[in-house]
């Protein structure tokens, strides 16, 4: 059974009250607030029942407004991580974004959807029971096209599941790629670098990227390199390896999985455990791609409790479309038009044995 509780969480600078919302089941807990409809704690316990907030975060609502360029539990959106020269071409008309990555755009530039207060409400469903956040995002918001009628379901289950639920519908063609900037770390916020933890990944090929890590259009081959996940090996393993010297030893890589049979259930795509908690996260997503992110940007950040959060002390798998897709013709599109449906689905598994 899930319980929910909600309570106030703070004021933003115009006055506007957001507010935390806590899931309850018998063996987890995760909150959230409808300030960027971002994901603050989930405690999980280890395999010797020691409870931890895995979630990389802030205590109060002005860390999540003030100190939040990492994007530390945030939704991303209207298209996640960057495109290229902050701007794109569709059906001939040329769109100009917020160039909030040097020459490019990034997560839906200076004013993402992080950074904005949703409707929320509580809700039960088949699914289990969580929050459902909405709202319309305008035409011309961030430099995208169309009215985007948006909702956002954070569901958690008995089992353990914590399912992620985007929708959303246009009145004009937009692109349209959301996603889940959770950091973890199965240590624990404070378990510092997690080189230890092991990972899995349903996938041998990732998008190649330029100096400024913009895909360039090609797919390469993981197999055999720094980036082969396909056998079970720690973060840390390939720390030394060439190819992630643009990284500084860390990943920042987007995988690319085959499509499921059709009618197949949710497919597994990534698995992260570590192993001296017991701790795991087993990924399931109906996205095409993933991007494996560990934290090597991260750099003396003020968290919970006082915490430091420092480079390699988190991991995130956010799963989407293709980065930079609507200025790379051969990629699949994520091109949104009237009529249609946006619906990704990710859900985050947990356990600890």
């Amino acid at each position: 059974m899930i319980t929910l509780k909600k309570r106030d969480f703070g004021v933003l600078a115009d006055g506007s009250k957001a507010c935390l919302y806590t899931l309850k089941n018998a063996g987890m807990s995760v909150s959230m607030t409808n300030f960027g409809c971002i994901l603050t704690s989930l405690l999980l316990p280890s395999k010797t029942g020691k409870t931890e907030d895995i979630l990389l975060g802030f205590s109060t609502l002005e860390g999540y407004a003030e100190r939040n360029r990492p994007h530390l539990g945030s939704l991303i959106g209207r298209y996640a991580n960057r495109i290229q020269n902050a701007a794109f071409t569709l059906d001939g008309k040329t769109c100009r974004l917020d160039a909030n990555l040097g020459a490019h755009s990034l997560h839906g530039g200076f004013l993402g959807y992080d950074k904005l207060l949703w409707k929320a409400e509580m809700v039960s469903v088949g699914e289990g029971a969580g929050v459902r956040f909405t709202r319309i995002s305008p035409d011309g918001e961030q430099g995208y096209p169309g009215n985007l009628d948006l909702e956002v379901l954070y569901l958690l289950n008995d089992n353990n599941e914590l399912t992620l639920r985007y929708t959303g519908k246009t009145d004009a063609p937009t692109p349209v790629n959301l996603t889940q900037h959770a950091y973890f770390n199965l240590k624990g916020h404070k378990g510092g670098n997690v080189a230890s933890h092991l990972a899995w990944v349903d996938s041998a090929k990732r998008l190649e990227v330029d100096a400024d890590l913009v895909p360039t259009g090609k797919i390469l081959g993981a197999a055999g390199t720094a980036f082969d996940f396909t056998r079970e090996k720690s973060f840390g393993r390939d720390s030394g390896a060439v190819e992630l010297a643009p990284t500084k030893g860390g990943y920042d890589a987007c995988y690319c999985f085959d499509p499921p049979e059709p009618g197949a259930a949710l497919p597994k795509r990534a698995v992260v455990r570590e192993p001296e908690s017991g701790r795991s996260v087993t990924l399931l997503t109906n996205q095409p791609c993933m991007q494996l992110y560990t934290s090597a940007n991260l750099t003396a950040l003020l968290g919970k409790n006082g915490t430091i959060y420092d480079q390699f002390g988190a991991f995130c798998l956010e799963t989407g479309g293709y980065n930079n897709a609507p200025n790379i013709p051969e990629f699949p599109q994520s091109t949104l038009r009237p009529g249609e449906i946006y619906e990704s689905v990710t859900v985050y598994r947990f356990n600890a044995d």
